[in-house]
């Protein structure tokens, strides 16, 4: 699960998001990650955050204070039964 947070991290390193709308490669890689999981029996999965969602302390880390996701720096991974393992770093105001 570690390893997957860190995946998510670096790709919005790589690919700042920012704005709303979709990314396909974001997409498929969250796709491919969460059947390969799926495949090999662990209970882990990917949620992916969209700039526009509202804050929320339980899914998403920021540094600052704020009511809504303006930038996305990684998914929130999940473990068995949709339960929060690690939150997505985001930016928010």
């Amino acid at each position: 699960p570690e390893l997957l947070k860190q995946v998510g991290e670096a790709y919005y390193l790589w690919r700042s998001r920012e704005a709303n709308g979709d990314d396909s490669m974001e997409q498929a890689l969250a796709a491919w990650l969460n059947r390969s999981l799926e495949e090999r029996g662990l209970p882990n999965s990917i949620q992916l955050v969209r700039p526009g969602e509202p804050f929320d302390r339980s899914r998403h880390a920021a540094t600052e204070r704020g009511v809504s996701v303006v930038e996305v720096r990684g998914w929130i991974v999940l473990r068995d039964q949709n339960k929060v393992y690690t939150k997505a770093s985001v930016s928010v105001k």
